[in-house]
């Protein structure tokens, strides 16, 4: 059964920065998310996969992913793991402009958008683990979170370049199909549904998704979903099919030529070779 070692702390009644530590001892298995704030994960013992979009993450002890404002996430946990979670809303907290300025830059430069790993950073991990703690806490103030905050930003700020305007332009733009595609990735979607979503032609929509994601829609689709079977197929004695299914691939021979052209193998050898490991 999850345990959760304190609730959600928030500091000031405008819910700008919150911190929770959990730790689950079972295989769980969440829903896609977002939300407005940043948010980074920290591992403190065991290991778990994040899919962010279309993409998924292997976190161990150790690991922090930072997850952009406004991303779709989905957690799944197959044992015992100890999470630190860090919601910020920076905006909330730097009320005069140039510190917002200075604290956003590194976000608002190569680290906007999707998710990144961090590994073998021990001095980044251990600023961000106090900083859950000093919040966690409840004893924190707004000048000595303010004051842990700008320490903790520094070491992020070469760690990416800079995204284009352009790029960052269209995935606002693209925002309504994301939402669909994570609320309704279960359920029969095509093209000309997401195009619609975002008010634009199907050539438009098509290729704008290609220039930010680098596939096109349908391709971007079945990593999310593919993303959602994997996890079932490693740790569940689930069928094959009703997996497939319930993650959106209602042709199972279609399902299986994709997963084999992905992964190199059948779902099955797939789930027989990560089982005996």
């Amino acid at each position: 059964m999850d345990k959760v070692d304190l609730t959600a702390r928030f500091l000031g009644k405008h819910q700008c920065i919150s911190a929770l530590r959990v730790v689950r001892d079972r295989f769980s298995h969440k829903a896609f998310f977002r939300h407005d704030g940043y948010e980074v994960m920290a591992i403190y013992e065991g290991e778990c996969w994040e899919q962010v979009e279309n993409k998924r993450y292997r976190l161990e002890k150790g690991d922090l992913l930072f997850v952009a404002e406004g991303e779709h996430h989905a957690m799944s946990v197959p044992r015992h793991c100890e999470i630190g979670f860090l919601d910020i809303r920076p905006d909330r907290i730097f009320s005069h402009p140039e510190l917002l300025s200075l604290f956003l830059q590194p976000f608002q430069r190569g680290l906007s958008g999707g998710a990144h790993k961090i590994s073998g950073r021990p001095a980044l991990f251990k600023l961000t683990r106090e900083l859950i703690a000093l919040v966690q806490s409840g004893k924190a103030d707004i000048y000595r979170t303010t004051a842990a905050l700008i320490r903790w930003v520094g070491p992020f700020r070469n760690m990416a370049r800079a995204a284009s305007g352009r790029t960052q332009r269209y995935r606002d733009l693209l925002k309504p199909a994301l939402d669909l595609i994570f609320e309704s990735y279960a359920e029969p979607i095509t093209a000309a549904d997401l195009s619609k979503a975002c008010a634009m032609s199907k050539m438009t929509f098509y290729r704008r998704f290609q220039a930010v994601y680098h596939k096109n829609p349908k391709e971007f689709l079945n990593d999310v979903r593919m993303g959602r079977v994997l996890d079932k197929l490693t740790v569940t004695d689930e069928k094959i099919s009703r997996i497939a299914l319930e993650a959106g691939f209602f042709n199972l021979s279609n399902f299986s030529r994709i997963f084999r052209r992905k992964y190199g193998q059948s779902p099955f050898a797939f789930r027989k070779s990560r089982q005996t490991k």
